[in-house]
């Protein structure tokens, strides 16, 4: 006859394996779960446009070169401080910025004023015979609800309450993802605005994407972007594999540029 005890101890799992019961938690982690405790039943959320702008290419440019990526980068993000406007606030975010407003137009002069600071830079780089040191932008804008964590509550999160300087630089809510997928519809140097801030923001906009400049009346730079951006796509066009910029993805972007400034000559 089997015996029973010995089938069981066969069967028995290993004590590394074994359940074991819970050990009672300190009482400092016991403090410190109650401090982490979040209530969203009344945080405050807004209705306001936002706007993504970043350096194009610095995904594949983060493998390629660390130094030409901060250099990019950091000039966006100088560019950025340079360009606040009134009733316009900034979250940066590694190589790009979000930008939060009541108003489409704040957005449009912000990130106007950015892409002028940025054709600068790339003046002084071209005038330098620096081709590899001129880089490009984009941007997209988006309208809804927004959560902003300078707004957060001690009924809310009392650890958050108690570091405004962490919790000043969350920003949470559809356009901040709907901005941030969108730029892709744009080539350099363009702002596309997505459905959300077509249809239900307050000011009114129609189409797509947003032409900055009066025709009868350009600004003295506008032209000479134009030019800079001619150089530059000519430029990744002999130096592909250098700068990790396939084929394909060089014509849709110069195609972009194309449409988006009603200029064949890019």
């Amino acid at each position: 006859m089997t015996n029973k005890n010995l089938v069981i101890d066969h069967f028995r799992k290993p004590k590394s394996m074994r359940r074991t019961r819970t050990k009672k938690y300190p009482s400092k982690i016991k403090r410190d779960a109650k401090a982490q405790y979040v209530d969203t039943t009344d945080v405050h959320v807004q209705k306001l446009y936002v706007a993504w702008i970043d350096v194009m290419g610095s995904g594949s440019m983060m493998v390629r070169s660390l130094k030409n990526t901060l250099n990019f980068t950091l000039k966006l993000q100088s560019a950025a401080i340079d360009s606040e406007i009134a009733n316009v606030k900034l979250f940066p975010m590694n190589d790009g910025v979000f930008a939060i407003s009541s108003s489409i137009f704040n957005l449009q002069n912000f990130i106007v004023a950015v892409y002028e600071r940025i054709y600068l830079s790339n003046k002084s780089a071209i005038g330098l015979k620096k081709m590899d040191k001129v880089f490009v932008a984009r941007a997209s804008i988006a309208y809804g609800p927004v959560f902003d964590g300078e707004s957060v509550t001690r009924e809310c999160s009392q650890i958050l309450f108690d570091n405004p300087n962490f919790a000043c630089r969350i920003l949470i809510g559809p356009p901040v993802i709907n901005a941030f997928r969108s730029e892709s519809y744009t080539g350099p140097f363009g702002i596309f605005v997505h459905e959300s801030a077509r249809l239900y923001g307050p000011d009114t906009w129609s189409g797509s994407l947003m032409r900055y400049w009066d025709d009868n009346n350009p600004p003295e730079w506008f032209n000479e972007l134009k030019r800079q951006l001619t150089q530059y796509f000519d430029f990744a066009a002999k130096h592909p594999h250098e700068l990790d910029y396939p084929a394909d993805a060089l014509k849709r972007h110069r195609d972009l540029a194309k449409e988006f400034f009603n200029d064949e000559r890019l």
